[in-house]
């Protein structure tokens, strides 16, 4: 039985649609964050974030407010621009209250789920 301070899939659901805009057809990240200049090293950045031969992550670490959302934002519409559909494509912002007590695998699983992806290697039933 859920908690009742348990915040309902459905809600969280409705967040992640709204933080990701690409998942609707036509949809891109914001227009004044595209707007916004790219830092010097955002190929570099956009280089080490694309590359999938080596099973590894990728940290952008910084201050607060010196545009590391922003950059991954602009790396987001540089893959749609690529022609990635929006619906590969997860942000997700730790900072959101709605995702407290919420682990991260569990957010990327209800996105897998909602978007229909198959994880690789098992089964799909989790």
């Amino acid at each position: 039985m859920a908690s009742q301070l348990e915040i309902p899939v459905q809600e969280v659901q409705r967040r992640l649609g709204a933080d990701n805009p690409w998942w609707r057809a036509g949809g891109g990240i914001d227009r004044e964050e595209a707007a916004w200049p790219r830092r010097a090293y955002f190929p570099h950045f956009c280089r080490l974030a694309s590359e999938t031969r080596v099973r590894r992550a990728v940290v952008l670490i910084g201050p607060r407010r010196v545009g590391k959302t922003v950059m991954l934002k602009h790396f987001i519409q540089a893959l749609l621009d690529d022609g990635l559909e929006g619906i590969r494509v997860l942000y997700v912002s730790l900072d959101t209250p709605l995702y407290s007590g919420r682990s991260l695998e569990s957010l990327v699983r209800l996105f897998m789920d909602v978007h229909h992806h198959a994880v690789p290697g098992r089964d799909s039933h989790y």
